[in-house]
This record gives C-alpha cells, structure tokens and sequence, in this order.
C-alpha cells in the first residue's frame, strides 16, 4: 500500500488532511557539514540580536521513533511526490552523571513534504497512550521501525517564522520503546552513525540578507532524510523483514 494511502489518527484530524493537497508552504533546507563549517555558522548566526535559544544555551537531546507498516509503506512509498513520517519525539538533557534523562516531553507528529517544503502536525502525548492513538488509525496497524538519536542545538526568531537547527552525533538506532529511560550517553542498539552535524533552515518567508550570507558556499543536501538514512541503514544490515506477527 502507498504511504499516500495509509489512514491517519482521528485525534490529529488527519483523514481531512489526506483528502486534499497537504499545505506545504514551509521552506526546509538541509546541509551536511564538518564540524569547522557547523561552529563557524553556528557563531555567525547566534550574534543575531532577532534569535533566542529556545530551550537555552545547553543543547538538548532528541530521541525520535518512527512508526511504519508491516510492508513499511512509509519507508518504500517516499519516492512519491510527498513523504510522510508518523513518529513520536521525546526530549532529554544531561543528568548530573552526563546520562541525558528524560524531561516528559512526547509528542506525536506527522510530517510531510515535498520539492524543499514541509508541514507539521503535533500533539502532545503520554508514552502509555502511543499505543493506543497509532492502534485508532483505522489502516494496516503501524509498529517501531527505527529510532535517531542526536543531540540539538537550536535558534528562532520571536514569531517562530525561522529555525534553525544544528544536530550532531546523529545515531540511528534499533526501536527504543517510548518513554524508556535512557541507559547511557548513546542508545545500545546503534545500527550506523550519521553525518557528522546536520545544519537545518526552516522558513516560512524569504531568508534575510545575514542569513543568505551566512548560506553562502554551502551545498544543500536536497532530499536527505534522517528516516530515509537510517531505514537505508537497517535495510543494509537485513533488517526489514516483513512483519507477520502482531
């Protein structure tokens, strides 16, 4: 079955937004850079006055699970015109022992794009209830597939009208069941890393001039995806099998 297909939760209004053309009117811009080129950028772009830190100066952790078919019609349909992500995103900063710990913060998402823009629909949740808003889809039932791990820093502007973001020791993981506590500095079960920093720009209306500056000589890493990255990865490794038992 196409991703394009696969019924969405009822809480997020979701059906209603399958049935016409996604509004995708959120530029996304992604670039993989090396450390020397993230840290210049990342100095550049946090003198400027309009931009805060929006959870702080310290970067926090964000650990994703993403969510797929049996068949992963999520995973084999992103070559159509728009890719969908069904995925849940929890939150963590550095325990007193540097262990990231937890800060309660789940939040079930759907993102789709296409051609460079996006939109995103959020809810917030509790771990124990995942279960049963993916299980109240109406479609194929939807299970863990994968989850990414990386630590975050970012910068918006008061209007949340620009983001940026830098994440760096991107891991991608075996599913981690949501809500588990964190075991160490890195989830155990990696399957590969991921590029050494991804710088993101989101922007819902032209970059400014210091921006644009700041983009120059950079080469935009168009269509990469951190789930299409590590599925790519778990697929190497012989790991999607199709699911038979629920």
């Amino acid at each position: 079955m196409p991703a394009s297909d696969v019924p969405l939760p009822l809480d997020l209004d979701l059906p209603r937004q399958l049935q016409r053309e996604p509004s995708l009117r959120e530029r996304e811009r992604k670039y993989l850079v090396d450390r020397r080129t993230a840290l210049g950028f990342w100095a550049a772009v946090s003198a400027q006055p309009r931009l805060h830190a929006p959870h702080g100066k310290s970067p926090v952790y964000v650990r994703t699970t993403y969510f797929d078919t049996a068949d992963f019609a999520y995973y084999r349909g992103t070559a159509g015109p728009v890719s969908r992500r069904i995925r849940v995103r929890e939150y963590a900063s550095a325990g007193p022992d540097g262990i990231p710990l937890l800060n309660g913060i789940c939040v079930l998402e759907l993102k789709q794009s296409a051609l460079g823009r996006r939109s995103k629909t959020r809810v917030g949740v509790a771990p124990d209830e995942v279960a049963d808003q993916l299980a109240r889809f109406g479609g194929p039932p939807l299970t863990p597939c994968l989850t990414t791990w990386y630590r975050r820093a970012a910068l918006t502007d008061r209007a949340e009208r620009m983001r940026l973001t830098l994440d760096a020791r991107i891991r991608f993981c075996a599913p981690t069941p949501v809500g588990a506590p964190c075991d160490g500095i890195e989830p155990a079960e990696i399957l590969a890393a991921g590029p050494a920093f991804v710088l993101e720009v989101k922007l819902w209306d032209e970059p400014p001039a210091w921006l644009a500056r700041a983009l120059q000589g950079l080469d935009e890493a168009v269509g990469y995806s951190k789930f299409m990255a590590g599925m790519q990865a778990a697929e190497a490794r012989g790991l999607l099998c199709p699911q038979t038992d629920y």
